[in-house]
Protein backbone atom coordinates (compact mmCIF):
# COMPACT_ATOMS: atom_id res chain seq x y z
CA UNK A 1 0.00 0.00 0.00
CA UNK A 2 3.01 2.30 0.47
CA UNK A 3 6.22 2.89 -1.50
CA UNK A 4 9.54 4.69 -0.81
CA UNK A 5 8.12 7.88 -2.30
CA UNK A 6 5.32 8.20 0.20
CA UNK A 7 5.29 10.51 3.15
CA UNK A 8 3.63 9.17 6.22
CA UNK A 9 1.46 11.77 7.88
CA UNK A 10 1.39 10.96 11.55
CA UNK A 11 -1.63 12.46 13.22
CA UNK A 12 -1.08 12.91 16.90
CA UNK A 13 -3.62 14.88 18.88
CA UNK A 14 -3.40 16.48 22.31
CA UNK A 15 -6.32 18.37 23.81
CA UNK A 16 -6.25 20.72 26.77
CA UNK A 17 -9.70 21.22 28.31
CA UNK A 18 -11.03 24.74 28.50
CA UNK A 19 -10.59 26.41 31.85
CA UNK A 20 -13.68 26.49 33.97
CA UNK A 21 -15.23 23.36 32.49
CA UNK A 22 -16.50 21.31 35.43
CA UNK A 23 -15.53 17.67 35.81
CA UNK A 24 -17.80 15.02 37.29
CA UNK A 25 -15.14 12.67 38.56
CA UNK A 26 -16.32 10.76 41.61
CA UNK A 27 -14.59 11.91 44.77
CA UNK A 28 -12.90 9.28 46.86
CA UNK A 29 -11.38 9.44 50.31
CA UNK A 30 -7.71 8.43 50.31
CA UNK A 31 -6.60 5.93 52.96
CA UNK A 32 -4.39 7.58 55.59
CA UNK A 33 -1.85 4.74 55.75
CA UNK A 34 1.59 5.39 54.24
CA UNK A 35 2.95 2.92 51.70
CA UNK A 36 5.18 0.20 53.05
CA UNK A 37 8.55 0.40 51.30
CA UNK A 38 12.22 -0.40 51.66
CA UNK A 39 15.08 1.21 49.74
CA UNK A 40 17.22 -1.45 48.05
CA UNK A 41 19.49 1.04 46.28
CA UNK A 42 19.71 4.74 47.08
CA UNK A 43 22.73 6.41 45.51
CA UNK A 44 23.23 10.17 45.45
CA UNK A 45 26.15 10.40 43.04
CA UNK A 46 27.11 13.84 44.35
CA UNK A 47 27.52 12.74 47.98
CA UNK A 48 28.67 9.14 47.43
CA UNK A 49 32.13 7.86 48.28
CA UNK A 50 33.97 6.90 45.09
CA UNK A 51 36.37 4.00 44.75
CA UNK A 52 38.66 3.09 41.83
CA UNK A 53 37.24 0.52 39.43
CA UNK A 54 39.06 -2.83 39.33
CA UNK A 55 38.63 -4.35 35.86
CA UNK A 56 40.28 -7.62 34.79
CA UNK A 57 43.94 -7.22 33.88
CA UNK A 58 43.22 -7.55 30.16
CA UNK A 59 40.81 -4.59 30.34
CA UNK A 60 42.78 -2.16 32.52
CA UNK A 61 43.77 -0.02 29.56
CA UNK A 62 40.15 0.24 28.45
CA UNK A 63 38.20 0.61 31.73
CA UNK A 64 39.28 3.30 34.20
CA UNK A 65 38.12 5.82 36.76
CA UNK A 66 36.02 5.45 39.90
CA UNK A 67 32.48 4.46 40.86
CA UNK A 68 30.51 4.97 44.09
CA UNK A 69 30.63 2.22 46.70
CA UNK A 70 28.32 -0.65 45.76
CA UNK A 71 28.64 -0.03 42.02
CA UNK A 72 30.87 -2.24 39.86
CA UNK A 73 31.98 -2.05 36.25
CA UNK A 74 31.05 -5.10 34.18
CA UNK A 75 32.64 -4.12 30.85
CA UNK A 76 35.85 -6.15 31.03
CA UNK A 77 34.56 -8.75 28.57
CA UNK A 78 33.84 -6.15 25.86
CA UNK A 79 36.08 -4.22 23.50
CA UNK A 80 34.96 -0.89 24.89
CA UNK A 81 36.83 2.11 26.30
CA UNK A 82 34.97 3.73 29.20
CA UNK A 83 35.93 6.06 32.02
CA UNK A 84 33.91 6.74 35.17
CA UNK A 85 34.27 9.67 37.54
CA UNK A 86 32.68 12.34 39.67
CA UNK A 87 32.15 15.61 37.78
CA UNK A 88 30.90 19.03 38.90
CA UNK A 89 29.16 21.39 36.48
CA UNK A 90 26.87 24.30 37.14
CA UNK A 91 27.00 23.79 40.89
CA UNK A 92 25.88 20.16 40.64
CA UNK A 93 27.96 17.01 41.11
CA UNK A 94 27.20 13.73 39.40
CA UNK A 95 28.67 10.54 37.95
CA UNK A 96 29.85 10.68 34.36
CA UNK A 97 30.26 7.46 32.40
CA UNK A 98 32.07 8.34 29.17
CA UNK A 99 32.43 5.82 26.37
CA UNK A 100 35.16 7.02 24.00
CA UNK A 101 35.48 3.96 21.79
CA UNK A 102 33.40 0.85 21.17
CA UNK A 103 34.63 -1.96 18.94
CA UNK A 104 32.47 -4.76 20.27
CA UNK A 105 29.93 -5.29 23.07
CA UNK A 106 28.90 -2.44 25.35
CA UNK A 107 29.84 -0.58 28.50
CA UNK A 108 27.92 -1.67 31.58
CA UNK A 109 28.01 -1.23 35.33
CA UNK A 110 25.74 -2.59 38.02
CA UNK A 111 24.67 -2.67 41.66
CA UNK A 112 23.72 -5.95 43.36
CA UNK A 113 20.20 -6.34 44.74
CA UNK A 114 19.18 -8.35 47.80
CA UNK A 115 16.97 -11.40 47.41
CA UNK A 116 13.22 -10.87 47.28
CA UNK A 117 10.17 -13.10 47.06
CA UNK A 118 7.16 -13.47 44.78
CA UNK A 119 4.71 -10.63 44.20
CA UNK A 120 7.27 -7.91 44.91
CA UNK A 121 6.53 -4.42 43.62
CA UNK A 122 9.54 -2.35 42.66
CA UNK A 123 9.98 1.35 41.88
CA UNK A 124 13.04 2.55 40.01
CA UNK A 125 13.83 6.28 39.96
CA UNK A 126 16.72 7.66 37.92
CA UNK A 127 17.84 11.24 37.31
CA UNK A 128 20.14 11.40 34.30
CA UNK A 129 21.06 13.18 31.09
CA UNK A 130 23.01 12.55 27.89
CA UNK A 131 24.61 15.20 25.72
CA UNK A 132 23.95 13.18 22.57
CA UNK A 133 20.69 11.57 23.70
CA UNK A 134 22.23 8.11 23.46
CA UNK A 135 20.09 5.07 24.22
CA UNK A 136 20.63 3.64 27.70
CA UNK A 137 19.44 0.19 28.73
CA UNK A 138 18.51 -0.30 32.38
CA UNK A 139 17.08 -3.39 34.01
CA UNK A 140 17.06 -6.16 36.59
CA UNK A 141 19.45 -8.83 35.33
CA UNK A 142 20.78 -12.18 36.48
CA UNK A 143 24.35 -12.00 37.76
CA UNK A 144 25.26 -15.42 36.31
CA UNK A 145 24.45 -17.43 33.17
CA UNK A 146 22.27 -17.09 31.18
CA UNK A 147 22.48 -13.39 32.16
CA UNK A 148 18.82 -12.81 31.32
CA UNK A 149 16.96 -9.62 32.14
CA UNK A 150 13.93 -10.11 34.37
CA UNK A 151 12.84 -6.55 33.59
CA UNK A 152 14.34 -3.93 31.29
CA UNK A 153 13.70 -0.59 29.63
CA UNK A 154 15.58 1.53 27.10
CA UNK A 155 15.52 5.31 27.46
CA UNK A 156 17.16 8.12 25.52
CA UNK A 157 17.70 10.89 28.07
CA UNK A 158 17.84 14.48 26.79
CA UNK A 159 20.63 17.02 27.23
CA UNK A 160 18.92 18.46 30.30
CA UNK A 161 18.37 16.54 33.52
CA UNK A 162 15.33 14.27 33.52
CA UNK A 163 13.94 11.94 36.18
CA UNK A 164 12.44 8.64 35.04
CA UNK A 165 10.18 6.57 37.28
CA UNK A 166 9.23 2.95 36.58
CA UNK A 167 6.94 0.74 38.67
CA UNK A 168 6.93 -2.98 37.97
CA UNK A 169 6.21 -6.34 39.54
CA UNK A 170 8.76 -9.08 40.19
CA UNK A 171 8.65 -12.69 41.33
CA UNK A 172 11.40 -14.42 43.26
CA UNK A 173 14.47 -14.52 40.96
CA UNK A 174 16.03 -17.89 40.16
CA UNK A 175 19.49 -16.59 41.13
CA UNK A 176 21.14 -13.40 42.49
CA UNK A 177 20.31 -10.31 40.44
CA UNK A 178 21.37 -6.70 40.17
CA UNK A 179 20.48 -3.40 38.54
CA UNK A 180 22.39 -3.06 35.27
CA UNK A 181 22.98 0.19 33.35
CA UNK A 182 24.28 -0.38 29.81
CA UNK A 183 25.64 1.97 27.14
CA UNK A 184 25.74 0.59 23.63
CA UNK A 185 27.29 3.55 21.80
CA UNK A 186 30.01 6.18 22.13
CA UNK A 187 28.95 9.13 24.27
CA UNK A 188 28.55 10.41 27.81
CA UNK A 189 25.95 9.47 30.38
CA UNK A 190 25.52 11.61 33.50
CA UNK A 191 23.68 10.27 36.56
CA UNK A 192 22.66 12.34 39.55
CA UNK A 193 20.68 9.74 41.48
CA UNK A 194 19.46 6.14 41.26
CA UNK A 195 16.93 4.76 43.72
CA UNK A 196 15.30 1.31 43.83
CA UNK A 197 12.48 0.81 46.33
CA UNK A 198 10.69 -2.41 47.21
CA UNK A 199 6.98 -1.93 47.98
CA UNK A 200 4.21 -4.20 49.14
CA UNK A 201 1.03 -4.44 47.11
CA UNK A 202 -0.86 -2.71 49.92
CA UNK A 203 1.64 0.13 49.95
CA UNK A 204 1.40 0.60 46.20
CA UNK A 205 -2.40 0.61 46.30
CA UNK A 206 -2.40 3.21 49.08
CA UNK A 207 -0.05 5.45 47.12
CA UNK A 208 -2.11 5.18 43.93
CA UNK A 209 -5.26 6.14 45.81
CA UNK A 210 -3.53 9.23 47.17
CA UNK A 211 -2.21 10.10 43.71
CA UNK A 212 -5.67 9.72 42.12
CA UNK A 213 -8.10 10.60 44.91
CA UNK A 214 -10.93 11.13 42.41
CA UNK A 215 -10.24 7.84 40.64
CA UNK A 216 -9.06 9.33 37.35
CA UNK A 217 -11.19 10.54 34.43
CA UNK A 218 -14.72 9.19 33.96
CA UNK A 219 -13.72 7.71 30.61
CA UNK A 220 -10.17 6.42 30.18
CA UNK A 221 -10.34 6.60 26.36
CA UNK A 222 -8.93 9.75 24.76
CA UNK A 223 -11.07 9.20 21.66
CA UNK A 224 -14.56 7.97 22.49
CA UNK A 225 -16.00 9.06 19.13
CA UNK A 226 -14.60 8.42 15.65
CA UNK A 227 -16.36 10.92 13.34
CA UNK A 228 -13.49 10.78 10.82
CA UNK A 229 -12.64 7.11 11.13
CA UNK A 230 -9.80 5.46 13.01
CA UNK A 231 -7.59 7.89 14.90
CA UNK A 232 -4.00 7.94 16.11
CA UNK A 233 -3.30 4.72 17.99
CA UNK A 234 -6.21 2.82 16.42
CA UNK A 235 -5.41 0.16 13.86
CA UNK A 236 -6.83 -2.75 11.92
CA UNK A 237 -5.76 -6.31 12.61
CA UNK A 238 -2.81 -7.52 10.55
CA UNK A 239 -5.03 -9.84 8.50
CA UNK A 240 -7.27 -6.96 7.36
CA UNK A 241 -6.60 -4.37 4.66
CA UNK A 242 -8.61 -1.17 4.87
CA UNK A 243 -10.20 -0.16 1.59
CA UNK A 244 -9.69 -3.54 -0.07
CA UNK A 245 -11.72 -6.19 1.74
CA UNK A 246 -12.60 -4.14 4.82
CA UNK A 247 -14.40 -0.88 5.51
CA UNK A 248 -13.83 0.81 8.87
CA UNK A 249 -14.80 4.45 8.41
CA UNK A 250 -17.21 7.06 9.68
CA UNK A 251 -20.72 6.97 8.23
CA UNK A 252 -22.07 10.55 8.02
CA UNK A 253 -25.57 9.15 7.43
CA UNK A 254 -25.70 7.47 10.85
CA UNK A 255 -25.41 9.49 14.04
CA UNK A 256 -24.49 7.55 17.15
CA UNK A 257 -25.58 8.06 20.76
CA UNK A 258 -22.63 10.43 21.25
CA UNK A 259 -24.08 12.82 18.66
CA UNK A 260 -21.24 12.22 16.18
CA UNK A 261 -21.12 10.11 13.05
CA UNK A 262 -20.82 6.43 13.93
CA UNK A 263 -18.02 4.14 12.77
CA UNK A 264 -19.23 1.67 10.12
CA UNK A 265 -17.39 -1.65 10.05
CA UNK A 266 -17.91 -4.40 7.50
CA UNK A 267 -15.76 -6.81 5.58
CA UNK A 268 -15.10 -10.46 4.84
CA UNK A 269 -15.23 -13.06 7.56
CA UNK A 270 -13.84 -11.15 10.57
CA UNK A 271 -12.67 -7.56 10.99
CA UNK A 272 -10.38 -6.86 13.94
CA UNK A 273 -9.90 -3.37 15.39
CA UNK A 274 -7.40 -2.37 18.06
CA UNK A 275 -8.07 0.79 20.04
CA UNK A 276 -5.43 3.27 21.15
CA UNK A 277 -3.60 2.25 24.35
CA UNK A 278 -4.99 3.76 27.53
CA UNK A 279 -3.69 4.11 31.07
CA UNK A 280 -5.55 2.79 34.13
CA UNK A 281 -4.80 5.01 37.15
CA UNK A 282 -6.42 2.77 39.77
CA UNK A 283 -5.37 -0.49 38.18
CA UNK A 284 -6.32 -2.60 41.21
CA UNK A 285 -10.04 -1.74 40.90
CA UNK A 286 -12.57 -3.45 38.63
CA UNK A 287 -13.28 -1.58 35.39
CA UNK A 288 -15.82 -1.94 32.59
CA UNK A 289 -15.37 -1.47 28.84
CA UNK A 290 -18.43 -0.66 26.74
CA UNK A 291 -19.53 0.44 23.28
CA UNK A 292 -22.85 1.20 21.58
CA UNK A 293 -23.57 -0.96 18.53
CA UNK A 294 -26.28 -1.52 15.90
CA UNK A 295 -26.60 -3.52 12.69
CA UNK A 296 -26.55 -7.23 11.93
CA UNK A 297 -23.78 -9.57 12.91
CA UNK A 298 -21.55 -10.52 15.80
CA UNK A 299 -19.27 -8.41 17.97
CA UNK A 300 -16.57 -9.57 20.35
CA UNK A 301 -15.32 -6.99 22.83
CA UNK A 302 -12.00 -7.67 24.56
CA UNK A 303 -9.49 -5.79 26.67
CA UNK A 304 -5.85 -6.66 26.02
CA UNK A 305 -2.64 -5.72 27.80
CA UNK A 306 1.03 -6.65 27.73
CA UNK A 307 0.18 -9.02 30.59
CA UNK A 308 -2.63 -10.87 28.80
CA UNK A 309 -6.34 -10.50 28.02
CA UNK A 310 -8.22 -9.35 31.12
CA UNK A 311 -11.60 -9.60 29.34
CA UNK A 312 -13.14 -11.20 26.25
CA UNK A 313 -16.86 -11.56 25.52
CA UNK A 314 -19.01 -12.08 22.41
CA UNK A 315 -22.41 -10.58 21.54
CA UNK A 316 -25.12 -11.13 18.90
CA UNK A 317 -26.36 -7.91 17.27
CA UNK A 318 -29.54 -7.43 15.25
CA UNK A 319 -31.64 -4.40 14.33
CA UNK A 320 -31.39 -0.65 13.84
CA UNK A 321 -31.83 0.21 17.52
CA UNK A 322 -28.65 1.09 19.39
CA UNK A 323 -27.71 -1.33 22.14
CA UNK A 324 -24.87 -1.08 24.60
CA UNK A 325 -22.57 -4.03 25.17
CA UNK A 326 -20.16 -4.13 28.07
CA UNK A 327 -17.53 -6.35 29.59
CA UNK A 328 -16.11 -5.95 33.13
CA UNK A 329 -12.43 -6.66 33.63
CA UNK A 330 -9.70 -6.64 36.23
CA UNK A 331 -6.78 -4.54 34.94
CA UNK A 332 -3.31 -6.02 34.96
CA UNK A 333 -1.52 -4.33 37.84
CA UNK A 334 1.39 -2.20 36.56
CA UNK A 335 0.82 -3.25 32.96
CA UNK A 336 2.53 -1.02 30.42
CA UNK A 337 -0.70 -0.60 28.46
CA UNK A 338 -4.31 -1.68 28.07
CA UNK A 339 -6.31 -1.43 24.84
CA UNK A 340 -9.66 -2.43 23.38
CA UNK A 341 -9.79 -5.24 20.83
CA UNK A 342 -12.99 -5.49 18.78
CA UNK A 343 -13.94 -8.27 16.37
CA UNK A 344 -16.78 -7.67 13.92
CA UNK A 345 -18.62 -10.20 11.74
CA UNK A 346 -21.28 -8.77 9.46
CA UNK A 347 -22.08 -5.05 9.16
CA UNK A 348 -22.10 -3.04 12.36
CA UNK A 349 -21.99 0.59 13.43
CA UNK A 350 -20.07 1.54 16.60
CA UNK A 351 -20.05 4.67 18.75
CA UNK A 352 -19.54 6.04 22.27
CA UNK A 353 -16.61 3.91 23.35
CA UNK A 354 -15.94 3.98 27.07
CA UNK A 355 -13.81 2.46 29.83
CA UNK A 356 -14.85 3.42 33.35
CA UNK A 357 -14.04 2.32 36.87
CA UNK A 358 -16.61 -0.02 38.39
CA UNK A 359 -18.24 -3.37 37.72
CA UNK A 360 -20.82 -1.95 35.27
CA UNK A 361 -20.90 0.68 32.54
CA UNK A 362 -21.72 4.17 33.75
CA UNK A 363 -23.66 6.70 31.61
CA UNK A 364 -21.58 7.59 28.56
CA UNK A 365 -19.36 10.64 28.92
CA UNK A 366 -16.24 11.69 26.98
CA UNK A 367 -12.95 12.11 28.78
CA UNK A 368 -12.80 15.86 28.08
CA UNK A 369 -15.28 18.58 27.17
CA UNK A 370 -14.48 18.12 23.49
CA UNK A 371 -12.46 15.81 21.25
CA UNK A 372 -10.62 16.51 18.00
CA UNK A 373 -10.31 14.02 15.15
CA UNK A 374 -7.92 14.38 12.20
CA UNK A 375 -7.80 12.54 8.88
CA UNK A 376 -6.20 12.53 5.45
CA UNK A 377 -7.85 11.23 2.30
CA UNK A 378 -6.18 7.82 2.32
CA UNK A 379 -7.91 5.28 4.59
CA UNK A 380 -4.42 4.01 5.48
CA UNK A 381 -3.50 7.53 6.67
CA UNK A 382 -0.67 7.75 4.12
CA UNK A 383 0.01 10.87 2.06
CA UNK A 384 1.90 10.38 -1.20
CA UNK A 385 4.21 12.87 -2.92
CA UNK A 386 2.35 15.03 -5.35
CA UNK A 387 -0.95 14.83 -3.50
CA UNK A 388 -2.43 18.00 -1.98
CA UNK A 389 -1.47 18.27 1.67
CA UNK A 390 -5.02 18.28 3.00
CA UNK A 391 -6.08 17.45 6.53
CA UNK A 392 -9.70 17.21 7.64
CA UNK A 393 -10.62 17.81 11.24
CA UNK A 394 -13.73 17.35 13.32
CA UNK A 395 -14.48 18.72 16.77
CA UNK A 396 -17.05 16.92 18.88
CA UNK A 397 -18.32 18.09 22.23
CA UNK A 398 -19.22 21.48 23.56
CA UNK A 399 -16.82 24.26 24.55
CA UNK A 400 -18.51 27.68 25.01
CA UNK A 401 -15.68 29.47 23.20
CA UNK A 402 -12.19 28.31 22.32
CA UNK A 403 -9.47 28.49 19.71
CA UNK A 404 -8.40 25.39 17.85
CA UNK A 405 -4.74 25.45 16.75
CA UNK A 406 -2.76 22.94 14.76
CA UNK A 407 0.95 22.71 14.09
CA UNK A 408 2.97 20.78 11.54
CA UNK A 409 6.37 19.60 12.72
CA UNK A 410 9.08 17.98 10.63
CA UNK A 411 11.80 15.55 11.72
CA UNK A 412 14.06 18.27 13.14
CA UNK A 413 11.17 19.75 15.13
CA UNK A 414 10.85 22.97 13.13
CA UNK A 415 7.44 23.98 11.97
CA UNK A 416 4.80 26.66 11.74
CA UNK A 417 1.25 27.31 12.83
CA UNK A 418 -1.11 26.24 10.07
CA UNK A 419 -4.64 26.73 11.35
CA UNK A 420 -6.54 28.93 13.72
CA UNK A 421 -10.26 28.36 14.04
CA UNK A 422 -12.73 29.71 16.57
CA UNK A 423 -15.29 27.39 18.13
CA UNK A 424 -18.58 29.01 19.08
CA UNK A 425 -20.91 26.61 20.89
CA UNK A 426 -20.24 23.96 18.27
CA UNK A 427 -21.57 20.52 19.14
CA UNK A 428 -20.22 18.91 15.98
CA UNK A 429 -17.98 20.55 13.43
CA UNK A 430 -16.23 19.19 10.34
CA UNK A 431 -14.11 21.09 7.86
CA UNK A 432 -11.43 20.67 5.23
CA UNK A 433 -8.16 22.62 5.33
CA UNK A 434 -6.12 22.71 2.13
CA UNK A 435 -2.42 23.13 1.35
CA UNK A 436 -1.53 23.37 5.00
CA UNK A 437 2.11 22.45 4.42
CA UNK A 438 2.67 25.41 2.10
CA UNK A 439 2.03 28.15 4.65
CA UNK A 440 5.36 29.68 5.61
CA UNK A 441 7.29 26.44 5.14
CA UNK A 442 10.40 26.14 3.00
CA UNK A 443 11.72 22.74 1.94
CA UNK A 444 9.15 20.79 3.91
CA UNK A 445 10.03 17.31 2.66
CA UNK A 446 10.78 15.41 5.88
CA UNK A 447 9.41 11.89 6.18
CA UNK A 448 7.55 12.53 9.41
CA UNK A 449 5.01 15.24 9.98
CA UNK A 450 2.34 15.35 12.59
CA UNK A 451 -0.63 17.51 13.41
CA UNK A 452 -1.99 17.95 16.87
CA UNK A 453 -4.41 20.16 18.70
CA UNK A 454 -2.23 22.66 20.48
CA UNK A 455 -4.65 24.62 22.59
CA UNK A 456 -8.24 25.27 23.56
CA UNK A 457 -8.36 28.70 25.11
CA UNK A 458 -10.66 29.41 28.07
CA UNK A 459 -14.03 31.07 27.48
CA UNK A 460 -13.89 34.81 26.78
Amino acid sequence: MTDPACRLLILSMALLAAAGVPRSWAAEVAPPAAPESQALIDTDFAAAEYRPVTPPEAARERVSGALPAGWTDNSGWAKVWVRYGRVEEGGRAFLRAEVTRLDDGRAQFHHNLPDYGDDTYVRLEMTLRSAAGQAVEVGIRMQGPPYDFLWRRVVSPPREWKTYTFDFRQNKPPQPVGLWINQGSVGTLDLARVRVVRMTREGLVAELRRTYPEGGPPNLLRHSRLPLGLQSGWTLGRDNSDGDDVVADADPQVDGPSGAAALAVRGGETVVLYGAPFAVPLCFDEHTASVFVRGTGELRLAVVSDAGWPANKGFKVSGDAWQRVEVPFKPALLARFHALRIEVKGTLWLDAFQVNRGTAATPYVPQQACEVALAVESPARVQFDGEPAVVRYAVTGNVPRGVLKARVVNRVQSGCDILVHTLNNILYHSNTVGKILEIGVVGFHALHQRCFLEEVLPPV
